[in-house]
């Protein structure tokens, strides 16, 4: 290779040679064409099941899930790393619809075939005992995660309805009638508005309000064939993608009106919105791409990325690592595209033709440990000319041959999916680049502060105060460790608590606590105080019953449940299920409750909260 130095490629001061201070000379050296910095593009395509249909993920530590129609499973996806993992969770049949629920980490996938809901415990990446029946084919799902409701909504195609389920409980009130042919559903988390799309009528968007009693239900008219629906949490706006008429309808939540129609791909099928940035990202599945719209003004932008076969499920990460990242789902490819907000940098600004250049890829918010395809840098010029030998390198990096050329150029790269080059910054030909900085070694984090625990049921919470300093990079996670025992809670940053199960009753524990960076971990912490984990006693609930003229009067005692909410169960003679009251009873200071209810009948009545059951009482009829 020509050429003594390596260069390595970051960004742009336009560097110029010695003595030149002509105009005719500046003028030169100035690059020719404008770029954009900064371009979508496809950063890694990863493969799953068969006919990946939906995707959804966990926000809090980046875990994605893939529903595979065609395999019967769900695929996971270690959104930090970008690699599937070997947690393969097999379902019911033709599974579609998928939603995590953020606070708990519960995921909901709905199995078209079955007409019921599967659901998976994402802590321990295990499908439960608990399926859920729903309505004839379902398909969509949602959860409403405002604080205090977690209602899973599931839409039932041929039913033409949709299932409501409590989540906490797993108990469902009636299915709401939307008429004919839903398909996917999105909530409006502050108002409890839901959107039902109904996928083969002339073009209805059924809105339901669930603040009334009964859900009200307002039909509005959308395009053709409305597929996916997503909803901008922060300025109500909806979005319809309408599959026939290859465009997007936008709604005003707040009028329920119809406020524009935005142009997209061919075939149009999912939809997401970035809540951050109010970017939206329609996958459309004839012309296997994806269409991006920026929410604030409406418009469609310029950045169409070229994904797999037949796209149709999208979600985006919304918060810490990784946040902006866009996963896409390719049915006809068996595989998921990663879309991320790509800036591309030369290394080093200047050198000589035939020199070995860098360019480094970065994209915000990225985890540390997520590597980037080779094939994401498609190719790469000088001023329209074509460099030769690239290849990828450690650290998002690629290498490649500087051509021949001189003066101030363009240095331009065109990446994955994306259908228009992005800048690199500028090259001078004809000066000696600086020899490279010495590396500094990075700096860990430092120790957790202010260890603290507390005694559980075989168990200790622990809590820590962030270190002062974070180091070299940003703290991803923190790891409590219990002596003697060794055992262990990891929890993302910015959590500042975790919980360390399995520990013996009646042994002495004290817990140390550590960060984690792109350095390493921190030193361990000073020691918490010390705890001795006790078993937690069992709580009761006993009752009475009794009647006056008008009214059964229910009173009891409950043990170890002050603060909780505790629910009546009652059914009537010749009734043979029992049915939840809706009264909320809360015990008081020293456990003890009462409850009423209007009655002449008799009655059977028991009181309960989650597991913990009161004896049955029978009150004869007046």
């Amino acid at each position: 290779m020509g050429g003594a130095s390596a260069l390595a490629i970051a960004v742009a001061t336009l560097i110029v040679p010695a003595g030149a201070a002509t105009q005719a000379e500046a003028a030169r050296l100035q690059p020719r064409t404008v770029y954009p910095t900064t371009t979508l593009a496809v950063i890694k395509t990863i493969p799953v099941g068969g006919s990946p249909s939906a995707v959804a993920l966990n926000d809090a530590d980046d875990t994605v899930y893939v529903t595979n129609d065609g395999t019967d499973n769900v695929s996971v996806i270690n959104g930090r790393t970008g690699q599937r993992t070997d947690d393969t969770i097999a379902v019911g049949d033709q599974p579609n619809g998928v939603a995590v629920n953020q606070d708990d980490d519960t995921v909901y996938v709905v199995n078209q075939g079955n007409n019921n809901v599967s659901v998976i415990n994402g802590r321990t990446g295990q499908r439960t005992d608990d399926t859920i029946n729903v309505q004839n084919q379902p398909f969509g799902i949602a959860i409403d995660q405002a604080e205090g409701d977690d209602t899973v909504y599931v839409v039932n195609y041929s039913s033409g309805s949709v299932s409501r389920i409590n989540a906490r409980t797993r108990t469902q009130p009636s299915p709401i009638v939307v008429g004919s042919t839903p398909w996917s559903v999105a909530v409006n988390q502050d108002d409890d508005t839901v959107y039902v799309t109904r996928s083969v009528t002339s073009g209805i968007v059924s809105i339901i309000n669930m603040r009334t009693s009964p859900p009200s239900v307002t039909p509005i008219g959308v395009g053709d064939t409305p597929k996916g629906v997503a909803v901008n949490q922060d300025d109500d706006t909806v979005y319809v993608v309408n599959q026939v008429n290859n465009n997007v309808s936008v709604i005003n939540a707040r009028t329920n009106a119809v406020v524009s129609t935005v142009g997209v791909g061919a075939g149009p099928v999912g939809v997401a919105v970035d809540q951050a940035d109010d970017t939206v990202y329609v996958a459309n599945g004839v012309s296997n791409n994806v269409s991006v719209i920026n929410g604030r003004t409406g418009q469609r932008t310029d950045d169409t990325i070229a994904v797999g076969n037949s796209p149709g499920g999208v979600a985006v990460d919304q918060s810490l690592t990784n946040a902006g990242l866009v996963y896409v789902t390719n049915l006809g490819s068996n595989s998921v595209s990663v879309i991320g907000r790509v800036t591309p940098s030369l290394v080093a600004t200047c050198g000589s033709a035939d020199d070995t250049a860098t360019i480094n890829l970065t994209v915000p918010n990225l985890a540390t440990g997520f590597v980037m395809d080779p094939s994401t840098v498609t190719s790469v010029t000088f001023d329209g000319t074509p460099a030769t030998g690239l290849s990828a390198v450690a650290g998002n990096k690629w290498d490649l041959r500087v051509p021949v050329g001189t003066g101030t150029v363009p240095v331009t790269v065109l990446l994955k999916g994306s259908s228009r080059t992005t800048s690199a910054g500028n090259f001078t030909y004809g000066c000696t680049p600086p020899p490279p900085p010495t590396p500094t070694p990075p700096t860990p984090a430092g120790a957790p502060s202010d260890i603290k625990a507390t005694p559980g049921d075989n168990s200790a919470i622990i809590t820590w105060v962030a270190p002062a300093s974070s180091g070299s990079y940003p703290i991803t996670d923190y790891q409590a460790i219990a002596s003697p025992g060794g055992r262990t809670c990891l929890v993302a940053a910015p959590a500042l608590s975790c919980e360390i199960t399995g520990l013996t009753s009646g042994t002495s524990y004290t817990f140390t606590v550590q960060a984690l960076t792109g350095a390493g971990w921190s030193p361990a912490s000073s020691p918490s105080n010390s705890i001795t984990p006790t078993p937690s006693p069992t709580p009761t609930i006993t009752i009475t019953g009794s009647r006056d003229d008008k009214r059964i009067i229910v009173t009891g005692t409950a043990t170890d449940l002050v603060g909780k909410t505790l629910r009546p169960w009652r059914h009537f003679q010749g009734q043979t299920t029992y049915t939840e009251g809706i009264v909320a009873i809360t015990p008081a200071a020293d456990g003890s409750f009462t409850w009423k209810r209007k009655t002449g009948k008799k009655i059977y009545v028991y009181i309960a909260h989650e597991s913990t059951r009161s004896n049955t009482v029978i009150i004869p009829a007046r």
